[in-house]
């Protein structure tokens, strides 16, 4: 068994950014076939073809350990231009397969890591599950995580290693015999089906000119004693290198040899700038200089040139000593400080710098410009605002730092600071709150500290700053979903000796309203001869400004509309209640209560479908006649006249044609818009009431290129006065039938009732007189009439509707 370096994560991630096997993850990933196999090609300067392949899965390269891989390759064209056809077709059947156990050598660690993976019996590469399940599920994570880890690992030590790969039967040499010739090499695993397989095909063009690899740029190198920190960055070279070599000269006679044992992958995270490879070698001395270069090597193992040559030498170690602060007093105003530093170090030190910070998490910032003389152990000085941090920093003559620990240096004041005065207090829709208060002036400020309190009580204020804040703004994430309307702050200001001021009058800030109001609840929505009868119990939130009734006809085309507003306060325990008498029976309804508070938020109560109210027992309107039979009174002789047209010709059957009949209108000045200018139909039908609980008849009306809306209606033993449906609907009360003479005095809008005939209480009559002209002209020269359709239903007393009739087809001409 062989065990793999510990640091596995690095490693991996070597392997996956390395090149070739790079591509065969990603190609893998993207086939869908279970067996796969990835290829790359070059020529060198000979017009030697090196072909490299590798299994895009771990199922290929099980499988190809002892049926190997069939090379083909075809002879597709030259310079001349490509061939209709292949001029030659070569197969390679040499196994393909790794070496056997006996003939396998070692000739780097390379060759090792790829016999553990072909030989050994167990192969670990440092992984833990740092699972705690059961030991079946460990095995069989650990076994197949064996599996992923041996093929890994097998790509990457062929990807290192021409050597390796030919020795794992994963590479070939070609030397075609057309020197300018184009050839298509195509690579399978042996002994699988084609369906389930995805080959390695490339092309080539041999004569070509070889392009030379790209140079690296010049390292970066870093001395410490004996040693070096090379570093260098590689961002754009990732898809031409594998791995990288460092070189060295040896300090004698100038010439390079390389240091590094195994290859140098790319193992550490992307910096600022750049993705950088660290190399850190060994020096032989402080004294000499040495020289480096790096150079970047491709998957066959060819080499760029040689990068910008860095030189470094190695610096002496570190001194061993320490700079510590021995005491800081205040003298009239003045802080000293001393300090201590081994004397017999003096001749190994530029000297002392003195920094100094307001703030102990602060930046210090050097008080002078040149160093104190490496003999002298204190410092004198008046600080700005009364108090600082001090630290003391001795530098090498390597310019290497040794810094003391932080000190604070203050004069005596027993001042706090005034009382601050808060500036705004505001929070925005999305809760952020924020804070600002006018500067204090106080030459030693150090800062502020921000407190909060849900009660206007000083004793109930938790502060919000961990530490004191410098800036005169504060904001602040405000809990919104809490009924609390207001939230209340104040602040106090604190100096450089720990003295703090009063707090400041506190400030109010409302919180913006986020919560909707309570939704109503519908309590009853029932279908009534009068109409929707509804109550419902009001939103017991106190900021509801408004509140409705909503309803939308239950289609897919339906929109919301208010029926009524009511008043937006009541006391809790009383239900509203409401009557719609705006609905058409012909529908069906859903019904809400919507309410909207002080900030515009809405709530809906749960809606109520209302259907339409019909007992289908109820008898349906049968042998409705239509006709013009039309009675009016003529303005001039006030004598009553009537005129009678024939319904003829039939059309469809029972069809009749209107033709261009018009209600002559008292000639009251009122009346004067319906100058002729409307046509008229009546009809006639027969109902019995067995029930004797008949309340009238709804007449619905369907004029072209339109829907079906209810018009009007009629008494059960008499003709309605002609009405505009505008003014009433089904639920209201009808107008108040007027005599004769009635008619006569009152300039009315139609003309006057139609009586049943013969007082028969079976036999209905209904007179539409407004059919307005220009809706039922002739869309075009050839039609005889334009269709208009009607519809009847009787409604009774309890609120339920009969059937709707047959249509009724009216032409008018």
């Amino acid at each position: 068994m062989i065990h793999i370096n510990s640091n596995f994560k690095k490693m991996q991630k070597a392997i996956l950014l390395s090149l070739f096997l790079l591509s065969t993850l990603l190609l893998s990933a993207q086939r869908e076939l279970k067996f796969g196999v990835t290829a790359k090609t070059m020529v060198d300067k000979n017009n030697t073809i090196h072909i490299r392949w590798a299994p895009t899965n771990f199922e290929t390269f099980d499988s190809t350990l002892k049926k190997g891989y069939k090379i083909v390759r075809q002879y597709v064209g030259s310079d001349t231009g490509k061939f209709k056809y292949p001029k030659e077709v070569k197969v390679f059947e040499q196994p393909f397969v790794p070496i056997s156990k006996e003939n396998w050598t070692f000739a780097t660690r390379l060759d090792t890591i790829a016999y553990a993976v072909l030989y050994d019996s167990e192969f670990s590469s440092s992984t833990s599950t740092g699972a705690t399940l059961s030991d079946e599920l460990v095995k069989a994570y650990q076994s197949n995580n064996e599996k992923q880890n041996r093929y890994f690992y097998v790509l990457f030590a062929a990807e290192q290693s021409l050597a390796v790969a030919d020795k794992l039967g994963l590479y070939l040499k070609d030397s075609p015999t057309d020197p300018n010739g184009i050839y298509i090499y195509s690579v399978f695993p042996k002994g699988i089906k084609s369906n389930d397989i995805s080959p390695a095909i490339v092309n080539v063009t041999l004569g070509k000119k070889t392009i030379d690899l790209p140079q690296l740029p010049t390292p970066n190198v870093i001395a410490s004693d004996k040693s070096a920190l090379l570093n260098f960055n590689i961002e754009g070279f990732e898809a031409v290198f594998s791995y990288y070599n460092i070189y060295r000269d040896n300090g004698a006679n100038g010439s390079f040899m390389k240091i590094n044992p195994n290859p140098v992958l790319f193992m550490n995270e992307v910096q600022s700038g750049g993705r950088y490879v660290f190399y850190a070698d060994a020096l032989p001395n402080n004294s000499q200089t040495f020289k480096y270069y790096v150079v970047g090597v491709d998957a066959f193992e060819q080499q760029s040139p040689p990068s910008p040559i860095v030189s470094v030498k190695g610096l002496p170690g570190a001194l061993r000593a320490s700079v510590n602060i021995a005491s800081i007093t205040e003298d009239k105003g003045k802080i000293n400080i001393t300090w201590t530093f081994p004397d017999s170090l003096n001749s190994k030190i530029k000297g002392f710098k003195i920094t100094r910070s307001e703030d102990a998490l602060g930046v210090f910032k050097p008080i002078q410009s040149s160093f104190l003389s490496s003999k002298i152990r204190v410092f004198s000085e008046i600080p700005p605002k009364g108090a600082a941090y001090y630290r003391v920093t001795a530098y090498d003559l390597y310019d290497r730092i040794i810094n003391s620990i932080d000190v604070l240096g203050q004069v005596k004041d027993i001042s706090p600071p005034a009382k601050p005065v808060i500036s705004t207090c505001i929070c925005d829709e999305k809760g952020v709150g924020r804070i600002t208060w006018k500067p204090n002036t106080e030459s030693d400020l150090k800062g502020y500290r921000v407190y909060m309190s849900s009660i206007k009580d000083a004793e109930n204020y938790a502060q919000l700053t961990s530490d004191v804040v410098t800036d005169n703004t504060f904001e602040y994430d405000i809990n919104l979903k809490i009924l609390n309307k207001e939230i209340y702050f104040n602040i106090t200001a604190e100096d450089l000796h720990a003295n703090q001021s009063v707090f400041s009058a506190p400030c109010t800030m409302k919180r913006p309203d986020v919560i909707p109001p309570v939704a109503p609840v519908i309590t009853k929505a029932d279908i009534t001869s009068k109409g929707i009868d509804m109550a419902w119990i009001p939103s017991s939130s106190d900021d509801v400004v408004s509140q409705q009734v909503e309803r939308k006809q239950l289609s897919s085309t339906g929109i919301w509309e208010v029926v009524v507003s009511k008043p937006s306060k009541s006391k809790q325990s009383q239900n509203y209640t409401f009557i719609d008498t705006t609905a058409n029976n012909a529908y069906s309804y859903l019904y809400r209560i919507t309410v909207k508070d002080a900030s515009d938020l809405v709530a809906y109560s749960e809606t109520m479908k209302v259907q339409p109210h019909i007992i289908y027992n109820r008898a349906p309107i049968m042998d409705i006649k239509a006709y013009c039979d039309c009675t009016y009174i003529d303005n001039g002789t006030r004598k009553k006249k009537q005129t009678k047209t024939t319904l003829s010709p039939i059309v469809n059957g029972n069809h009749p044609i209107v033709e261009s009949f018009h209600v002559k209108n008292p000639s009251f000045i009122a009346e004067n818009q319906y100058k002729n200018t409307d046509l008229s139909v009546i009809f006639e039908w027969k109902y019995e009431d067995k029930n004797q609980d008949l309340q009238d008849f709804v007449i619905y009306r369907q004029l072209p290129n339109q829907t079906m809306s209810e018009y009007g209606f009629s008494k059960p033993n008499q003709m309605d006065v002609i009405y505009d449906p505008i003014v009433y609907s089904y639920a209201q009360s009808p107008s108040v039938l007027l005599t004769h003479s009635q008619w006569l005095m009152k300039g009315s809008k139609s003309i006057l009732p139609i009586m049943n005939p013969n007082g028969k209480q079976s036999e209905r009559q209904y007179m539409d007189h407004k059919v307005p002209m220009q809706a039922v002209k002739k869309q075009h020269a050839n039609e005889k009439a334009a269709l208009v359709k009607y519809f009847i239903s009787a409604r009774f007393t309890d609120g339920t509707e009969s059937p709707l009739s047959s249509a009724i087809d009216v032409y008018f001409n």
